[in-house]
């Protein structure tokens, strides 16, 4: 073991010396390696963010009114008069109808999701928890989303300017379904801030336990009352358009990212390809005193382990610090819904390990020809 040790020791001190004289050639294959795995860590985070952040979890027990042919769900108008085919069937199958403000704002730079509901209504009806703080009052106070408060960075205590009033955040809030950035306030609250007394955009309907909630959907959107104005959705539809735009992210950003990966290993054969080529002699000469094709190409894979190793952990400091200064800046969303972007640990492992493979397959394929080529043949050449 010793001996495998010093050996080991050794190799690795005489490819450090060697690519330590190659100056130039070892620089531009560091930087050539340093670029292809930045673009894998970017993209492979951006995937991941986008898988998961594209999930929904299920809402069967949940639907929603809204008016026909409308692209921007804050173009909806509905009142409660149009609730009345929803009303008459409390309290089975349906439980309760809920009306809800909607509005799609910006506010400090942030495409916000801003909500006006009955309070009583926060957590029976839309099934909101209260992660930290407190519920708003009546007047001059909201509550975020968790999605909201890891987008945006607001604090509880902090004062928001929406739609030019000053609105204190109070607590913040997690909620079922799709991760989004919103912001919940009173109905009343709502009415007086966008002045639509009686207005809503959509009627937030919770089916009963014992309910049939795609029966109920069918015999609402049959209604002769609601079928000419309104469509009736179940919750995940509002976002569905929102999750495929993430899984056509996740997409792009997982074909890109493996292409990174097998630049790794193009760039690993035309290093090899080079030191083969410009080195003829010196190899020559080490075959002849008695090192094998295995061995000189075990020393090039070192070299080029070497090389893929620095160059790995240096993409990795630079893409997570690139990463997390755009997020100060500008934090990525797709319609309101939050995509942090971070290099975790499975990013790290899988990276390594696929690029350590694609270096090994970079040196193998240009190593090749030493198994076609004996000594004498190279040193007539």
């Amino acid at each position: 073991m010793r001996d495998i040790l010093w050996r080991f020791r050794e190799a690795v001190g005489f490819v450090c010396r060697d690519m330590w004289s190659d100056g130039w050639r070892t620089a531009i294959t560091l930087l050539n390696l340093l670029i292809f795995l930045c673009c894998y860590f970017c993209l492979s985070a951006l995937a991941k963010a986008a898988n998961e952040y594209g999930k929904q979890d299920e809402q069967n027990n949940t639907l929603l009114v809204m008016s026909k042919n409308v692209f921007n769900p804050g173009d909806s108008s509905i009142t409660e008069t149009d609730f009345t085919p929803i009303l008459e069937m409390e309290p089975s199958p349906v439980q309760a109808v809920s009306p809800l403000i909607y509005k799609l704002l910006r506010i400090d730079d942030f495409l916000v999701q801003v909500c006006g509901a009955r309070t009583a209504d926060f957590t029976p009806i839309f099934e909101l928890t209260l992660s930290a703080g407190n519920w708003p009052g009546e007047t001059g106070e909201v509550a975020i989303s968790d999605g909201a408060a890891v987008l945006t960075h607001w604090k509880i205590g902090q004062t928001l300017s929406i739609y030019g009033k000053p609105f204190k955040i109070t607590g913040t809030v997690t909620a079922p379904g799709t991760k989004t950035t919103s912001v919940w306030m009173p109905q009343l609250e709502a009415e007086r801030l966008f002045n639509t007394q009686g207005v809503f955009q959509f009627a937030w309907i919770k089916i009963a336990p014992n309910g049939n909630a795609e029966q109920v959907r069918q015999k609402l959107q049959n209604d002769p009352r609601l079928n000419t104005g309104y469509d009736v959705f179940f919750v995940n539809a509002l976002y569905q358009q929102y999750a495929q735009a993430l899984r056509d992210i996740k997409d792009i950003s997982l074909v890109l990212m493996i292409f990174s990966l097998v630049l790794v290993m193009v760039g690993t054969y035309g290093s090899v390809y080079l030191t083969l080529s410009e080195r003829s002699r010196e190899i020559t000469i080490l075959r002849a005193i008695g090192f094998t094709s295995n061995s000189i190409r075990g020393i090039l894979v070192l070299r080029s382990m070497i090389q893929i190793g620095a160059a790995f952990f240096i993409a990795w400091g630079v893409s997570a610090f690139l990463l997390a200064r755009f997020e100060q800046l500008s934090p990525l969303t797709v319609n309101s819904l939050p995509l942090p972007v971070i290099i975790d640990g499975t990013i790290l492992i899988v990276g390594l390990g696929l690029s350590v493979i694609c270096g090994c397959v970079g040196v193998w394929l240009p190593t090749l020809r030493l198994n076609f080529a004996s000594v004498r043949e190279s040193i007539q050449r």
